[in-house]
């Protein structure tokens, strides 16, 4: 067995002084005491023979380079008579200050004193770490020593399948006199009409423009989330390029968002396919429509913001969509009537069935309820993939009376079941 001194590189704080200081005195015959000065960029070559073995050569070349502001130590070791891959270690130390690293492994397999590794057996006849070591195994290290980084994550639930509804508009600033277009008809055409419920109540270009910008300022100064967007009743082409363009600044000269929208009959609904993480104040939407059999554009409500959207439970696998012949007077001045009888408008009916009363979804469409009432007018979009199917800007004909199937009667685990009917005519 060897003997192993109590003074030594392992028994002091690492690098507090030379390497090998230490004297360790092995059982075959050799004794080795090893040496680095600090002085600056200090090579050691040793040349060393093993005199009760064949000639083994070990040669090591060591450097310390610009010590101690860079603090690097390189050590190769190479045998000439053997297989030259038994040991080869980089070992650095980055600089001194506060942002160093520090990479340091040390070890073997085992933590007690084994007699069956490379001090043992006959010089480099086994490899290298391979059983153990016959010296006490202080620690197998690894450390990296760096600064503590914190972070704040957000975590949303988005989905673009389940039903969703747009019950508030950012799109209507604060006063409802947000808008401005390039070119407006004159009379009762005016681009606050954008901002109504009314859809009959248009804006419109002068005969012979078919190209127009619409600007809206959200008036909020942090900016807005857009995932759902609705332009109803326009009298735009198919053929006509719709541009949607966002940007923190009212010139859009900087840090514009450009989004080519596509045009549908009638209605044109737009779902952003991932959850927004941008916010902005001022949104724009770019229209050419030089084919337009009218000679002007027109669009009666535009709406966009965040939607209430269901996640996971939703409604049943059965709507009921049902078209009205919607027809009305406005009596003038002159005892004559103004009719407008050629609309068509569209209903949809909804059930859901045992949606739990701990989840979110319940307490999200009760918002819904208790904002718009009977009164305003929402946005709903049962198939977001196919919007224009199913969808309708409308209201409830009456708030849902709820069937709440108790299951614990000390605790919130019921589920609801209730109905709604939304109604563009209403």
């Amino acid at each position: 067995m060897p003997v192993i001194t109590e003074f030594g590189y392992l028994d002091l704080p690492y690098l507090t002084l030379p390497y090998g200081t230490g004297t360790i005195t092995h059982s075959n015959p050799s004794q080795v005491q090893r040496r680095i000065d600090t002085t600056l960029a200090v090579h050691q070559q040793v040349f060393r023979i093993v005199g009760s073995q064949p000639p083994t050569y070990e040669q090591i070349k060591r450097q310390i380079t610009n010590y101690p502001v860079s603090n690097k130590q390189q050590v190769k070791r190479q045998s000439a008579t053997l297989d030259p891959t038994y040991e080869q270690a980089n070992r650095q130390i980055v600089g001194n200050t506060l942002a160093s690293h520090q990479s340091i492994r040390r070890g073997g397999k085992h933590i007690h004193e084994q007699c069956n590794g490379y001090q043992i057996q006959d010089y480099l006849q086994t490899a290298y770490l391979g059983e153990g070591f016959c010296v006490h195994v202080r620690s197998q290290v690894n450390r990296i020593s760096g600064f503590t980084m914190r972070s704040q994550i957000n975590r949303i639930l988005y989905n673009t399948y389940n039903l969703r509804i747009l019950s508030e508009f950012p799109s209507r600033g604060a006063s409802g006199t947000n808008w401005t277009a390039t070119a407006t008809e004159a009379g009762d055409f005016n681009v606050y009409n954008l901002n109504t419920d009314i859809v009959e109540q248009i804006w419109r270009t002068p005969p012979a423009i078919t190209s127009a910008t619409l600007t809206c300022d959200t008036e909020v100064s942090q900016g807005v989330f857009l995932d759902t967007l609705g332009i109803l009743n326009h009298n735009l082409t198919t053929s006509a390029t719709l541009t949607m363009q966002s940007s923190n600044d009212a010139t859009f000269t900087t840090g514009v968002i450009t989004t080519s929208l596509e045009v549908t009959r009638d209605n044109i609904y737009y779902v952003t396919p991932v959850a927004p993480t941008s916010k902005y104040r001022y949104w724009r939407f770019q229209i050419v429509d030089g084919t337009n059999p009218a000679g002007f554009i027109s669009i009666g409500t535009i709406v966009f913001g965040s939607a209430v959207i269901m996640q996971g439970e939703c409604y049943v696998d059965e709507l009921i969509r049902g078209t009205k012949h919607f027809s009305d007077k406005v009596a003038t001045e002159g005892f004559t009537n103004v009719a407008n009888n050629r609309a068509v408008k569209y209903s949809v009916g909804i059930d859901f069935r045992l949606l739990k009363y701990s989840a979110g979804n319940y307490t999200r469409i009760r918002q819904v309820f208790d904002r718009a009432r009977t009164s305003l007018k929402c946005l709903w979009i049962p198939t977001p993939v196919l919007a224009s199917r199913f969808a309708v800007f409308g209201k409830l004909e009456s708030i849902p009376n709820e069937t709440h199937k108790v299951m614990e009667f000390l605790s919130d685990k019921d589920y609801i079941s209730f109905s709604v009917q939304v109604d563009e005519s209403l």
